[in-house]
């Protein structure tokens, strides 16, 4: 039977694979479900007063598969589909507040919520997965020495259907909060938001952007801002790869596992479930010092780029080490590059570029000065109670003087400001720096900072009860 519309057609399917007995009406293009004295139907002109005195029920179907009850008044409510274990019937009933449920068809309590509100599957189920599954047994017959378990474990790693990282709105206000720690990087930060916001619209909520290059000079801060940006999208840094240390095509893709020292390559890494055991199809990849790829060496990773840069080809990007293809088209790549010389124009015509400024004094002091200095105190293990939570403008400036406005040299004009304000509290004879002298004179105490709690979640502290510690 032909439906005039792609939504009608679908409903015949649902209603015929529940076996669920119906009639078409093509007149009226409606469905009618005696036994359930029902009427569907998609457009809400098509709805009869009649309907009701005879003692019909309307339900409204919606393009998404969204079904609701439709009154006299037009006005709708929810549709819950529900299955009786029992007699092993579908059917349509109103939003139920309290279980159980009475079968109408033999007045048993063994119903359940089979759907509610919206048709499961009503565009389909998508094969999604990353590997090609089919060759990779004749794969494992060919080897003769390889490791299997080890192919297995990482084949494992790939299989089973995928998670995204997908955007809500907790994330793109930490998107948007990169701007205070990164004030030269509006332009990306606002590329990214833009991508996050259309990506919500997705039927499946990936995250997706081309391909971007960050071009700027030692010291603009891309490298920490891209590994700040995977951890908000991400919750992990990305996979990252040094390109001025000769990387090899067969890094990414793989290598033969007839050899010894054989690897995966990074490509799937980048792509290996966490411990929820699901791979992900989306993750991000950054790659470094782009300017200073090698494309004359053999096994250049140069040819690897022209295939995992274009969506229609790496769909079937083929793995060395498992022998199949996997599904790359979904991975996100960030470049980083302090020049565009070298760098070769097919791979650059694939690029979207960002020019990244150097920060300005005023940008330093307001914004970047204190990223520096809770890194400092992070990586240096300070005690920040004998330290400022703080800096002073007097201290930022002279940090600031020493360095030159450098940002690489700002960690150790933070060290040499240290040691010239290290001082030795009198009271308490504890070492105390980085105050200013109005801060020591008003009190050192009301501006220093907490001690750092562990990040880890609390467990109770193994006690030796014998020795009482």
């Amino acid at each position: 039977m032909q439906y005039p519309s792609n939504t009608l057609r679908r409903m015949s399917e649902v209603l015929d694979a529940l076996k669920i007995s119906s009639v078409y009406h093509e007149d009226s293009e409606t469905f009618e479900l005696k036994d359930q004295k029902l009427i569907i139907l998609e457009d809400k002109s098509c709805y009869k007063a009649d309907y009701l005195r005879q003692g019909q029920k309307v339900i409204l179907i919606f393009p998404d598969g969204t079904l609701t009850f439709l009154s006299s008044d037009k006005t709708e409510k929810p549709v819950f589909i529900m299955h009786c274990k029992n007699c092993e019937k579908y059917f349509f009933a109103e939003r139920v507040h309290r279980m159980p449920i009475l079968c109408p068809v033999n007045e048993t309590h063994s119903v359940s919520y089979f759907a509610k509100e919206k048709i499961p599957g009503w565009f389909g189920e998508e094969n999604d997965s990353i590997i090609e599954a089919e060759n990779y047994d004749d794969h494992l017959l060919a080897l003769d020495n390889a490791d299997t378990s080890k192919l297995d474990s990482v084949y494992n790693k790939l299989n089973g259907k995928p998670k995204y990282i997908c955007i809500d709105e907790d994330t793109l206000q930490k998107i948007k909060d990169l701007e205070k720690k990164y004030p030269n990087m509006k332009d990306v930060i606002d590329y990214m938001l833009q991508n996050a916001n259309a990506s919500r619209l997705k039927k499946n909520g990936a995250l997706s952007f081309k391909p971007f290059v960050l071009l700027g000079g030692p010291g603009c801060g891309k490298s920490s801002f891209a590994r700040d940006l995977c951890m908000i999208l991400m919750g992990k840094p990305p996979v990252k790869i040094d390109l001025g240390n000769d990387v090899a095509n067969f890094t990414l893709s793989g290598s033969d596992p007839a050899y010894k020292s054989s690897s995966h390559g990074l490509i799937v890494e980048s792509m290996f479930a966490d411990s929820d055991g699901r791979p992900t199809k989306n993750p991000i990849i950054l790659f470094d010092e782009l300017d200073k790829i090698k494309g004359d060496q053999n096994h250049s990773i140069e040819t690897i780029f022209y295939s995992i840069l274009e969506k229609s080809n790496s769909r079937r990007f083929f793995n060395n080490y498992l022998g199949i293809n996997v599904d790359a088209s979904g991975i996100n790549y960030i470049f980083t590059a302090n020049k565009l010389d070298g760098i070769p124009a097919p791979i650059l015509n694939r690029l979207k570029i960002f020019e990244i400024k150097d920060y300005t004094h005023e940008q330093l002091r307001d914004f970047v000065l204190d990223n520096f200095y809770e890194n400092w105190l992070e990586s240096s293990g300070m005690l920040r109670e004998f330290l400022p939570a703080v800096l002073s403008e007097e201290i930022r400036n002279r940090i600031l003087l020493y360095s030159n406005d450098n940002p690489r040299s700002i960690e150790d004009s933070i060290v040499k400001v240290c040691n010239e304000t290290l001082t030795t509290d009198p009271e308490t004879n504890e070492q105390i720096a980085l105050f200013s002298p109005r801060e020591l004179y008003l009190g050192w105490k009301k501006f220093r900072g907490s001690p750092a709690i562990s990040k880890d979640p609390w467990k109770i502290p193994e006690v030796d009860f014998f020795s009482g510690k």
